[in-house]
């Protein structure tokens, strides 16, 4: 019974701001570290108006996920992609941004193979929401494509003639607004389509 009034408070850091959303906040920081299934009261937490209460939020995954007591889905992933695109959101910032990739790596992975859970997030495409900030969290160490997941993205065959080009201009993963490239479309990166 408790757990349940705790979810129907779970939305109000989201919703308003202010002296009354500080203890109510408190309160479910509390109970989302030691209640079995969080993800009710994180959702409210990670959406809070207030920037640093959302973080807060953010840290209590963050634990959890670390010490092994929380896991992370698809659902929970497409949850920080919301929160990262929002509108003044507190995660779009780089070191922001390397906490929640931190969060994904452990990420429960749906098809079995040695990839990484942010190159499954990347290639995943029945989201373009998660593969957006699987492009993001990727471009953060501001190294090009790895070549294995080029090829895997674009076929062998694209993979050798565009070689050249990916070489030389060092693309990334994540569109960009600087120059013409295929289609009409700006990009120095390859597309997240």
């Amino acid at each position: 019974m408790a757990l349940e009034a705790l979810e129907l408070l779970a939305p109000l850091p989201s919703g308003r701001v202010g002296p009354i959303v500080s203890p109510v906040f408190s309160l479910l920081e509390e109970a989302a570290m030691v209640v079995e299934n969080p993800w009710p009261l994180l959702a409210g937490m990670l959406m809070s108006r207030d920037q640093n209460l959302a973080r807060r939020g953010r840290d209590v995954v963050l634990h959890r996920v670390t010490s092994r007591t929380l896991s992370v889905g698809l659902k929970e992933a497409r949850l920080f992609a919301q929160c990262v695109e929002s509108d003044g959101s507190p995660f779009a910032d780089p070191t922001q941004l390397r906490k929640i990739g931190r969060i994904l790596t452990h990420l429960h992975l749906q098809s079995p193979g040695p990839q990484n859970s942010l190159s499954y997030l990347y290639l995943f495409r029945e989201d373009l929401k998660l593969r957006q900030l699987a492009a993001r969290l990727l471009d953060l160490e501001g190294q090009p494509v790895h070549a294995e997941l080029c090829e895997r993205l674009l076929g062998l065959e694209e993979f050798s003639f565009l070689l050249p080009y990916l070489s030389f201009t060092r693309a990334g993963y994540r569109w960009r607004n600087s120059w013409r490239h295929w289609n009409g479309h700006f990009s120095t990166g390859l597309p997240v389509m």
